[in-house]
């Protein structure tokens, strides 16, 4: 358990201490939102068409993860919730568990994730943790310990991490948000705990969070204080420490009555009432070798900044990148499947792209197009 305290404690500091202005710190808002394509950024991988049939009609899918044999789905709706197990030319296989109250079933899965050590596919429903063979067989559930729903799962040298945002709204309406570890199925304890002010800021569930790339480890979790500006940390896991990485820096985006940036005012400026606050909700930050993704909305509009080490450039898009790849001529907004080998994907309704891939009508389950970051 020390080693758990040692890494609890320093994210402590690392969140309520002094900032570290040595820190580099990247500027979201340095230039203008642009078009951008699918091929500047990615390679081609593959575009898989899922089988549609009675048996298998898919309704919302939250979450893809691919391996050699396989492909697993998971079907999110307001009053579904399941794992779809496809093959790999996207014939449909099984359904990998069931809702009920019963043995070896589940309520709601709110993430899945792939522990490539033991070879086994991990969900969780609320509070539990639900472990399946990679054919889709039940191996074990067992209790997380932690009182309210878990958002998102990882697996990282055999260790299951658990996040879960808590949100409770007081006098001031500040928001409180926690996270918690879990390891070896034994303990679950709070990691870190933040107030901010709900009209400044938002925090999404089912944010990325944990990047592992084959050098290193990243966690994203929000740096927030009583500062009229957002800043955000990228923090590196070396074995029992975190070290601050990077910074990403939104502060132009709010703007006081005479087009003052607000990070030029004081504190006590801002606390006068000076500033025209605006919504910024985070939705996922995370990166990759050789770029820094993140997803956020801004006053209602969805934007997308990518940030490329090597060039020291970044930039940001409306709705995410122009397909010029697999020539749907739609916007995609890839998401992280696999970090570590640098593999996204994106699903698509078929009636968005129904005229444009042969044999896709509106009855058809979602299309999967596969990239991988360009070397």
């Amino acid at each position: 358990m020390n080693k758990f305290l040692t890494l609890i404690f320093l994210i402590l500091i690392a969140g309520c201490g002094r900032q570290d202005t040595s820190l580099p710190v990247i500027d979201t808002q340095a230039s203008k939102p642009r078009v951008v394509n699918l091929s500047e950024i990615f390679e081609k991988d593959e575009m898989i068409i899922l089988e549609t049939s009675d048996s298998c009609l898919l309704t919302n899918i939250s979450q893809v993860i691919k391996t050699k044999d396989a492909i697993y789905v998971l079907d999110n709706n307001w009053n579904v919730s399941r794992i779809g197990m496809f093959d790999r030319t996207g014939r449909f296989i099984r359904w990998i568990g069931r809702m009920g109250n019963g043995p070896e079933e589940y309520h709601f899965l709110s993430a899945i994730t792939l522990d490539s050590i033991n070879q086994k596919l991990i969900a969780v429903s609320e509070k539990d943790i639900l472990e399946y063979k990679l054919d889709g067989s039940f191996i074990q559930s067992y209790p997380t310990g932690i009182k309210s729903q878990i958002e998102n799962i990882y697996v990282i040298n055999d260790t299951i991490w658990l996040f879960n945002h808590d949100y409770y709204n007081t006098p001031d309406e500040r928001k409180i948000i926690y996270f918690y570890y879990h390891s070896e199925k034994k303990d679950s304890i709070i990691l870190n705990r933040y107030k901010s002010r709900t009209d400044v800021l938002q925090i999404s569930s089912n944010t990325q969070i944990i990047s592992q790339l084959k050098e290193s480890t990243y966690i994203y979790f929000p740096v927030l204080s009583p500062e009229p500006f957002l800043r955000d940390t990228l923090y590196e896991i070396k074995g029992k420490r975190l070290l601050p990485a990077l910074k990403l820096d939104f502060s132009s985006v709010l703007k006081v009555s005479n087009g003052t940036v607000a990070s030029n005012l004081s504190f006590n400026e801002w606390k006068k009432g000076c500033i025209r606050l605006r919504n910024i909700t985070l939705n996922d930050i995370y990166r990759t070798h050789n770029f820094l993704f993140a997803d956020y909305t801004l006053d209602s509009t969805s934007y997308k900044f990518c940030y490329d080490f090597t060039k020291q450039d970044g930039f940001n898009m409306e709705f995410g990148f122009h397909d010029d790849l697999f020539g749907t001529g739609q916007f995609f907004n890839p998401k992280p499947m696999d970090l570590y080998n640098g593999r996204f994907y994106y699903s698509m309704n078929s009636i968005s792209i129904k005229d444009v891939i042969p044999g896709i009508n509106e009855e058809s389950n979602p299309v999967l197009f596969f990239l991988k970051i360009k070397t």
